[in-house]
């Protein structure tokens, strides 16, 4: 299949895509969520971060928008070629991809990196430029200009994400290098070899050291030729580069710079003078380490002395401290009797306080036993009351019964007289006399009760009462406590009211 073919089918793919709009736009959006879905889907089972996945899904929709836009400027616009249509459809998001990944790879926060991300904002904006010309309407300006620019911008926010975390655990499984850092530097250059965070950090700290010390050394010679001009340029280089140099990377940048112009003025030919005055440095340099000699002998009998000196005060010193800690063991001793003593007194006057409340509990139920034991004997005498009112209620009663008895006896007897007087009125001596007999009766005073009558009635009572105390019987009949206490154990009576 050779290229014509290979537009032709794209042009063709084209047209058709063209005329059914609505459709396609439907099922490619379809299945760009599909395929998002599931690749969310395997991100989230395999690193737990399916937000990566829908950032990169979102950025390659924005492009295949924005390369659609290139496409119609090539195609409408600048009426090119089949061939150049192509080439100028894919080169913005090329570019693009390209340079983004060149970032990702790079050190966070390096200097190649922010190269590659001002190249990756650049070429944003211009392909958005170019794809806002194939606008057709104002409102579509803004949109297709502004959509490269926000691809960029999430998928910045999720390289500053990535951090250090990531790079730390690639590189665990890093290969240790058994090459040079020469070589080494040229093969990941040559893109050969794709290097770990600290064979990165290596190499651009490496990268970064010499080109401080080759241009260090190149401001020095341009100082030393008073050449103004080129002092300023390399001196603005200078500190352009020193932005991302720490303290031990320029400490070893002088090290090789001086190690350089040190190294110049030991291998320069030596004068006749120079000689004369090297011999009579050597001669003073035996004469100064005769002297070091004996300074050195002398200081060591010092230290001798000072040593010796140092071991008797720490034997004082170590004497004191046991003493110290003699009188501290002591105080230790007597702050736990003391607590003892404490513990001891406050368990006492814990004792106290339970025998105290103790004690207040008896009393308090003590008193409540009396309460309640006066409240019993109210109870009692409310219900002797009680009863002493029913047995007086009861005589009362039976005394006007006896009374309504008496007088209905009355009434009949009479009536008895009327009948008695209308049937023998011839007999009226008779009737006088029954009278007067009768009128004798009911004047007379009644008879008192007899023993035997006094013991049948307490003997009824009881029978009708079995529960009833001796006082309530007295109450009830009306006699003494003293008469119901001699008739009421007596069993003849109870048999005789039965």
């Amino acid at each position: 299949m050779d290229i014509e073919t290979l537009l032709g089918g794209l042009a063709a793919a084209w047209r058709f895509a063209r005329a059914h709009e609505d459709a396609v736009m439907v099922a490619a959006g379809v299945v760009l969520v599909l395929c998002a879905l599931v690749a969310m889907k395997r991100a989230d089972r395999k690193t737990g971060r399916p937000d990566r996945v829908l950032r990169r899904w979102l950025g390659l929709a924005i492009l295949g928008f924005s390369a659609e836009g290139m496409w119609e400027v090539a195609t409408e616009d600048l009426t090119l070629g089949r061939g150049l249509a192509l080439i100028f459809f894919a080169i913005g998001d090329v570019a693009i991809i390209g340079e983004m990944i060149t970032a990702e790879k790079s050190r966070l926060g390096s200097i190649k990196q922010r190269k590659h991300l001002r190249a990756v904002w650049t070429i944003a904006t211009i392909l958005g430029a170019i794809v806002a010309c194939s606008a057709d309407t104002p409102v579509e300006i803004p949109l297709r200009f502004v959509l490269p620019l926000l691809a960029v911008w999430v998928w910045k926010l999720g390289l500053q994400e990535l951090g250090e975390n990531e790079v730390i655990e690639r590189d665990e499984n890093a290969l240790t290098w058994m090459i040079g850092p020469w070589l080494r530097q040229r093969v990941i250059a040559l893109r050969l070899a794709k290097p770990g965070k600290a064979d990165l950090e290596t190499i651009d700290r490496a990268q970064l050291i010499d080109r401080l010390t080759r241009l260090r050394f190149r401001l020095w010679k341009a100082e030393r030729d008073g050449n103004t001009t080129l002092v300023t340029r390399l001196t603005a280089r200078w500190h352009r580069l020193t932005l991302d140099a720490d303290d031990a990377m320029l400490a070893e940048v002088t090290a090789r710079v001086q190690r350089t112009l040190v190294a110049e003025a030991r291998t320069r030919p030596l004068t006749a003078e120079q000689v004369d005055q090297l011999a009579v440095a050597e001669q003073s340099a035996a004469a100064a380490a005769a002297a070091a000699r004996d300074t050195d002998r002398q200081h060591r009998e010092a230290l001798a002395a000072i040593e010796r000196q140092q071991q008797a005060i720490a034997a004082a010193v170590a004497a004191a401290e046991e003493a110290q800690r003699q009188r501290q063991a002591d105080a230790r001793q007597a702050a736990a009797e003391v607590a003892a003593l404490q513990r001891q007194i406050e368990q006492q006057r814990q004792d106290a306080a339970a025998a105290a409340a103790e004690q207040r509990r008896a009393v308090e139920a003590a008193e409540a036993a009396r309460r309640q034991d006066a409240a019993a004997a109210q109870r009692l005498v409310a219900e002797l009351r009680q009863a002493a009112d029913a047995a007086a209620a009861d005589r009362r009663e039976a005394v006007a019964e006896a009374g309504r008895q008496a007088e209905r006896q009355v009434a009949e007897m009479r009536r008895l007289l009327e009948d008695a007087r209308r049937e023998a009125a011839a007999r009226g001596a008779q009737v006088d006399q029954l009278t007067a007999e009768l009128v004798e009766a009911r004047t007379r005073p009644a008879r008192r009760t007899s023993a035997e009558e006094t013991a049948a009635r307490v003997a009824a009572y009881r029978v009708d009462h079995p529960d009833a105390t001796q006082q309530a019987v007295a109450d009830a009949l009306g006699l003494g406590v003293r008469t119901v206490r001699t008739y009421w154990s007596a069993p003849e009576l109870a048999e005789a009211a039965r």
